[in-house]
């Protein structure tokens, strides 16, 4: 629902990737980037989650709070 078309989760960093004109306003993606060092863009359609997980689970939690916060 909010466009996410690929999710690489590793253990240092998350990269999710969007689909072209995502069904979310933009403006809500730059709020949380500018609140959150954690999210940078890495080109047009990309985000990078620079958080080191130990856990998959770790990293599932923290991709499941980042489209919350964007939802």
């Amino acid at each position: 629902p909010l466009g996410v078309t690929k999710i690489d989760a590793a253990a240092e960093r998350v990269i999710i990737t969007f689909a072209p004109k995502p069904p979310f306003e933009p403006i809500k993606l730059i709020q949380l980037i500018q609140r959150d060092g954690r999210f940078r863009l890495a080109g047009p359609d990309r985000l990078r989650i620079e958080w080191p997980t130990k856990t998959l689970d770790d990293r599932v939690a923290l991709i499941k709070d980042f489209l919350k916060r964007l939802s």
